[in-house]
């Protein structure tokens, strides 16, 4: 792995397999190789594997299951949302439940649009874009 300054291993990993996904060299959708492989390719134990993962996951940018490979989560076109005079936007990681309801996955933000007559509609962030 590249030197990058005093930066823990597992987030020198993340760095490096966050840069392969952004790149296209593990395209949306394709599985990561396995724990194991990741570590001996990097050098580095399988406890730094795992909370270089755990890290991706967070960010929205890979899924793990336990006893299943981690995948590139795959990209998802958004739906448009307008905001309307006076309206305000708001963007939040989910409560539980409302991760849960949502079925918001682990890195997801939430977007709360309050709009100016009082209502507040919550939007999976992952599913939306905010149209000009």
């Amino acid at each position: 792995m590249p030197e990058t300054g005093n930066q823990p291993l597992y987030a020198q990993l993340a760095g490096t397999l966050r840069h392969l996904i952004d790149s296209g060299q593990l395209a949306p959708g394709s599985l990561l190789p396995s724990e194991p492989a990741i570590g001996n390719d990097h050098h580095v134990g399988h406890t730094t594997v795992r909370r270089a993962l755990r890290q991706l996951a967070r960010e929205g940018l890979i899924e793990t299951r336990r006893g299943a490979p981690a995948r590139v989560r795959p990209r998802q076109s958004r739906a448009p949302v307008t905001l309307a005079a006076g309206d305000r936007l708001t963007a939040r990681m989910p409560t539980r439940p409302e991760a849960k309801r949502l079925r918001i996955p682990p890195g997801v933000p939430l977007l709360e649009i309050h709009h100016a007559d009082g209502r507040m509609t919550a939007l999976r962030a992952d599913q939306h874009t905010i149209a000009d």
